[in-house]
């Protein structure tokens, strides 16, 4: 399911699908507009933000086409399952300039000792920062939030 939202109100969404009984539950449920030609509405001028609810597997695919189509893209983790796609991935966004937010959350269990507060950003989110500072260069602006878990972790 891919979701596409209008430049003048998030109050349109179009709604990518292959089954229309489906879609039309979801239409009359949710008030969507249905598509069932996607390439129709990647070139809707119209759209600028697709959010990309699929198999992970075809994220690239729909993430670079929205890219090369000028659209924002909301794309949910794992963001590729393999190097080539995400420098797919990279290079369509380059080409586009459409990259505004990266949000990056990990959730690990504490299964190898204390990987609390005080140790979990320099035991394992460093190669996540590493990684995307790889493939995307030095952010402009960094903003770090902190969520309190069970007592230990």
């Amino acid at each position: 399911m891919l979701t596409y939202c209008c430049q003048q109100s998030f109050a349109t969404r179009y709604v990518f699908g292959r089954n229309p009984k489906k879609l039309k539950e979801l239409e009359a449920k949710y008030g969507i507009h249905p598509v069932t030609d996607m390439n129709e509405k990647m070139e809707n001028e119209e759209i600028d933000l697709v959010d990309i609810c699929l198999p992970n597997e075809l994220y690239c695919t729909y993430a670079v086409q929205a890219l090369e189509h000028k659209k924002h893209v909301l794309c949910e983790t794992p963001v590729a399952l393999n190097i080539s796609d995400a420098i797919a991935m990279q290079t369509a966004q380059q080409k586009s300039g459409k990259l505004r937010k990266l949000q990056i959350q990990r959730n690990t269990t504490p299964v190898w000792g204390d990987l609390g507060q005080a140790n979990i950003v320099t035991s394992l989110m460093c190669h996540d920062i590493d990684f995307v500072t790889y493939l995307l260069g030095r952010p402009k602006k960094v903003q770090v939030a902190k969520t309190l878990g069970k007592e230990g972790q």
